[in-house]
Parts: C-alpha cells; structure tokens; sequence
C-alpha cells in the first residue's frame, strides 16, 4: 500500500510538472510569436522608411542637378569663358558682378533627412556616397559664397568707374586689385562642375538602391 501511494505521489507530481512544462511552453511561444511579429512589423516599418528617405534624396537630387546644369552651362558660356578667352587673348574685358548668391546650392535636404531616421534605415555605404556628395556640396557653398561676397563689396561699387579702375591699359592687365576675378571665375566653374559630377554619381547610387529595394 506503501509502495503504491508513493508511486501515485510521484505519478501526480509528473503530471503537475507537465501541466507546467507546457504552461510555460505556450506562453514562451507566444511572447516569442509576438515579439517575432513586432520585429518583422518593425523591419517592414525600416524597409518602407528607407525606401522613401532614398525616393525623396533622388528626387531632390535629380531636380537640383537639372538646375545644376542650366546654371553651370550659362556661367560657362556668358561669363567664364568668353571673358578668360578675350583676356587670355590681351584684350580687356568687361568685369561683371554676377549674382551667384550660392547658385541655390544647400545641404538642408540632408540633414532634415537624418532628422526624419536616416542614419536607422539607411546602410553606412549609403549614407558615405550621400555624405561624399554633401561635402563636395558644402565646400562648393563656400566658395561660391565668399566669391559672391568679393564681387558685392568689392567689384560692384566701381563697375561705373570705367577700365582704368580694373586694368593697366598699357600693359593690357588687370591691376593688382583685381588679380582675383580671372582666378575666381575659374574656381567657381571647377566647383560647378565638381559638384554636377558628384550629383551625376550620387543619382546613379540612390537609383541602384532603389531598384534592389523595389
């Protein structure tokens, strides 16, 4: 008699622990389903995410390059060089306040971009090719500034003194004063064309990313 309450003791605890055992079975699953879910909604929220922070880049890019293009193409064929041919040539010509104010250049895109979670969705590659075209952007911003401000301060006030004021007529050379535009006009061309380039790679980059997120 013994014997057989001690075996159904041990029968009834075995039964017990199952019950548990598989108590704890189900609710592992299903906080593990659970989480698994908000995990897979979560990656589906980064995915739609980072694909329209790459969609809204592209777009922005794409447009600023087309202006890009029209306002290098035009400082290059009525100001660069037209006015670097002539002077190369001994002539004289004319100097010109030419209102470049940045040329509508800004990196504000991008860093509203990162505020949005650019820098959770985005891959680090991604986010170098970007940062690479901001930084070319950038310096451009700066130099086109600084030459916008010379031209303000500096050449615009005496452009009604006629060319005595900016050349050596004799030699055929601009004074020492005025050195800078040729050098300026030159500098600001390369960073046109430095930055049409960088946005060229840039759109070619967002473009790839956003076929194999398609």
């Amino acid at each position: 008699m013994l014997k057989f309450f001690s075996n159904k003791k041990y029968r009834d605890l075995f039964k017990r622990l199952r019950t548990v055992l598989i108590e704890l079975l189900i609710v592992f699953v299903g906080v593990y389903a659970a989480f698994s879910l908000d995990r897979w909604n979560d990656g589906r929220e980064a995915e739609r995410q980072r694909e329209q922070i790459l969609l809204a880049l592209l777009r922005n890019v794409e447009v600023y390059l087309g202006e890009l293009r029209e306002v290098s193409e035009e400082f290059e064929l009525q100001h660069y060089g037209p006015f670097i041919e002539a002077y190369e040539n001994g002539e004289m010509p004319s100097l010109e306040a030419i209102p470049m104010g940045g040329s509508g250049l800004s990196s504000d895109f991008w860093s509203a971009m990162l505020q949005a979670g650019g820098l959770e969705v985005l891959d680090i590659e991604t986010i170098g090719h970007i940062e690479s075209y901001y930084t070319v952007l950038r310096f451009a911003v700066g130099r086109i500034t600084a030459f916008d401000e010379v031209m303000t301060t500096q050449l615009a006030p005496n452009l009604d003194n006629g060319l005595d004021e900016f050349y050596d007529t004799d030699k055929r050379r601009l004074r020492k004063r005025y050195e800078w535009y040729p050098r300026m006009l030159t500098e600001t061309n390369r960073q046109l064309k430095r930055v049409s380039d960088a946005a060229n790679s840039l759109v070619a980059q967002l473009q790839g990313e956003v076929e194999n997120t398609d």
